[in-house]
Parts: C-alpha cells; structure tokens; sequence
C-alpha cells in the first residue's frame, strides 16, 4: 500500500513558507495533512504541529497515550505504523538499541 508524503515546512533561515522535506505516514492517517507541519524537537529533526498551544510531534497523533515511541529505521520523519516501536519502558540509546528498563530499576551510565 502506498505511503502518504506529508510536507514539512522549513523554520530557520527565511524558509518559513518552503517546503524542505516530506514525512511518510499511512493513508489511514491521512488527517495529519490536515496540520501544518514543521521540523522540531531535538536537532530539528521530527515532525510537530502546534495543537491548543503546545508542540506536538506527528508520531504522537499516529500512536497516542504513555508510551515512548521509537522509529525502528532511524528516520524520524517515517511516520507509518509498522516503522513506529511502541512500549512502555523502551528507550532507544545512542547506537539506536533498544535497553528495556524494568520499573523501580534505576538507570546506570
């Protein structure tokens, strides 16, 4: 099935109204075109939206609620469901590998 190619639009640097790259979601989602996106977060490199006044990253609207969400390829403008890793303690390191910590486990290093 197809992806949708959903345009981002550049902040810094007078790009305000360019598009500067596209970020991949289902067609499922396809009320995601409904928000102007922007590249944000850390190193501008995700997906956000400003929703009732607060920045909201694109993965959120895909999958909602507590848990943290981490991109299985690496490409945090991959937004499609198959790409997203859901749980409720994973977290990825540096190197992209997954550390699951269990709670009430302190975390080292």
């Amino acid at each position: 099935m197809p992806s949708l190619s959903i345009p981002i639009h550049g902040r810094a640097g007078g790009r305000n109204n360019h598009v500067v790259a596209y970020a991949l979601a289902d067609p499922a989602d396809h009320h995601l075109l409904d928000h102007r996106w922007n590249l944000g977060g850390r190193q501008r490199r995700y997906a956000v939206t400003c929703l009732q006044g607060r920045t909201t990253l694109m993965q959120r609207l895909v999958l909602s609620g507590p848990l943290r969400l981490r991109h299985r390829n690496g490409n945090p403008l991959d937004n499609r469901r198959e790409n997203l890793d859901a749980s409720p303690t994973a977290r990825p390191d540096r190197s992209g590998v997954v550390k699951v910590r269990l709670q009430g486990e302190k975390e080292h290093g």
